[in-house]
């Protein structure tokens, strides 16, 4: 079975509505947000004991993103949240010494674009995304993928790409008008 962007985006928003609805309630019932939390340690962010998880974001995101993007454009965008947030992350965390933003880096940054050109060329080379210009558009996906990390709108995790769906999407379209 193919998935198309609609199919995707279908199922990201109900596992997003689901993980919300259930965060209402483990946040009104003290017994089940201990047990969530004790449970999900390693995993949950310190806010997120007492505020909607990072999941709720990350679910929505990746349904808008299907939702506002053809498929393999999403899913580049949805990579990029996966390997590039926690690389800028890491790197941020261990070498980041210029700060851009509140709590972003230079490095951090920079570390999240190489990933995020990284995986453009894995698509590349995998047939995914046809450009004319390869080299020129994993290096500007991965500026794209970086802005999209830094802007941050409710949550990273939702922002992240939808907003690097979208610049990756106009650097093709530019590529393509040229």
């Amino acid at each position: 079975m193919k998935w198309d962007a609609s199919q995707a985006a279908g199922i990201s928003f109900t596992l997003g509505l689901a993980a919300l609805l259930f965060d209402l309630v483990r946040l009104r019932i003290g017994v089940v947000n201990r047990f969530f939390v004790r449970f999900m340690k390693g995993f949950l962010r310190r806010n997120e004991a007492r505020q909607v998880s990072g999941f709720v974001y990350y679910s929505f995101g990746v349904s808008l993103t299907f939702f506002f993007f053809p498929f393999n454009f999403a899913l580049l965008a949805i990579c990029f949240l996966i390997v590039g947030d926690p690389v800028a992350s890491l790197v941020g965390h261990f070498y980041g010494k210029h700060r851009l933003l509140a709590n972003k880096s230079l490095e951090g940054f920079l570390g999240c674009c190489f990933a995020c050109c990284l995986i453009s060329l894995l698509f590349i080379l995998e047939g995914l995304i046809q450009v004319e210009s390869p080299i020129a558009f994993c290096l500007l996906a991965g500026v794209a993928g970086g802005v999209g990390e830094l802007i941050v709108i409710l949550d990273d995790n939702f922002s992240f790409p939808i907003i690097s769906g979208f610049l990756t999407s106009q650097v093709v379209a530019f590529f393509t008008t040229l």
